[in-house]
């Protein structure tokens, strides 16, 4: 045993750090715990710190991460804390181990790749050539666009593509599959699955779930439906194909739960007589599908995308307003959770305007000035869920539930 030396990297001697990979978050946890009880804190008789010897693994870690995690190594030192370099950073008081707060907030910023199938399939645009056009801004402008953000931030993300998406602009297609990102399924061309039957909504499945496999090569994970609707059919037809994830329902807004199937409830129905319809909600049953929430909040569409065909449409909310949403948001989710989720989704279609993407970009700086913060994909979401909440065991996540 001996005191951390420091190297001039301002990291311990013989220490890296690889990154804010799930099983990497050791490290900036005991930061975050340094930082945030700097000054009151002395540590106890017998406890000792032991870090892990990374192994000479480097991940890019950011300006702002690196100065943050100098500061609190500097701190490890002058309490003199010990390392035997074998082990991750375990606070140890009189041989019990002691729990820290690692913050753990998922970030995706996802975008739908709807292009001209959402102006045939839910906008109302399917006989207006300008309104087509803007489909085909999409994959023209707006995929490149997008594309070359990520790009410039290290991000792998989730794109929602409908088949008619992929088979009408296969270019911009294959522009996303050669940068790495995951594909989800999101119909062929943006169909409402309430309007459709079990036949129709398995056809669109299938043809989807092939256009993906044979374009990328890999089998979709995710399925988020237009409209964020599901059938009475969906979720059977979800699990017969063996889809892991969905994002398509709103009860929670920032932690994963699994997706059930069968909730009930009763429409009023005024010709008949009141006790008809006073009947409770009831929940269905749990299936091993893990939800992903939606929130109308968190979408660009609504606020940024006009459409001539509804009456409330809107499209004209600057950059500065939609963002500050966004950031409000996510400032709550950082201040209230340890572990939580931020899934945004975004338009190629209106994203991919100028005013839309400074935005993006000025919530993306944001949301890495927090340590403890990862950009990631729907699939990497889900997966982490299921290791914190395997399926069956009934565990909370997301602190107190009313339901």
């Amino acid at each position: 045993m001996a005191p951390i030396g420091l190297t001039a990297s301002g990291l311990p001697v013989g220490v890296q750090i690889i990154g804010m990979a799930y099983d990497d978050l050791a490290c900036i946890g005991f930061a975050q715990l340094l930082e945030r009880e700097y000054y009151a804190f002395v540590p106890p008789p017998g406890m000792r710190i032991k870090l892990k010897a990374l192994r000479g693994r480097e991940t890019d870690i950011s300006r702002q991460e690196k100065s943050f995690l100098t500061i609190a190594w500097a701190k490890c030192r002058r309490y003199n804390f010990v390392t035997d370099r074998d082990h991750w950073l375990v606070p140890q008081l009189e041989g019990r181990e002691l729990m820290t707060t690692i913050k753990d907030i998922q970030v995706c910023i996802h975008p739908d790749f709807d292009a001209v199938s959402l102006w045939i399939g839910s906008f109302g645009g399917e006989d207006s050539p300008c309104d087509i056009s803007r489909g085909v801004f999409a994959a023209k402008r707006g995929v490149p666009r997008l594309l070359e953000m990520y790009k410039r931030y290290g991000i792998k993300t989730t794109w929602k593509v409908t088949g008619h998406s992929m088979e009408s602009f296969p270019k911009a297609g294959e522009m996303i599959i050669k940068d790495g990102h995951e594909l989800g399924l999101h119909g062929y061309l943006h169909e409402n699955p309430l309007a459709m039957n079990r036949e129709q909504e398995a056809a669109v499945l299938d043809k989807s779930i092939d256009i993906i496999q044979r374009m990328s090569g890999k089998k979709p994970k995710g399925y988020i439906a237009p409209w964020w609707e599901l059938s009475p059919n969906t979720i059977d037809l979800l699990l017969e194909r063996g889809i892991e994830y969905d994002g398509s329902v709103m009860e929670d807004d920032f932690h994963p739960h699994y997706l059930r199937k069968g909730d009930s409830w009763t429409k009023i129905d005024y010709t008949k007589k009141a006790t008809d319809w006073m009947k409770p909600w009831k929940a269905g049953t749990e299936v091993n599908i893990v939800e992903i929430p939606a929130s109308w909040h968190l979408d660009d569409a609504p606020a940024t995308m006009f459409v001539k065909k509804f009456p409330n449409s809107h499209g004209w909310v600057t950059g500065q307003a939609i963002g500050q949403i966004w950031i409000d948001q996510f400032d709550w989710v950082y201040d209230h959770h340890d572990y939580a989720v931020f899934p945004l989704v975004i338009h190629p279609d209106s994203a991919g305007k100028p005013h839309v993407l400074m935005a993006i970009e000025r919530l993306i700086d944001h949301c890495l000035r927090r340590s403890g913060v990862r950009m990631i994909t729907l699939g990497e979401m889900a997966d982490d869920f299921r290791r914190r909440a395997p399926f069956g065991s009934k565990k909370e996540v997301g602190g107190a539930s009313g339901l």
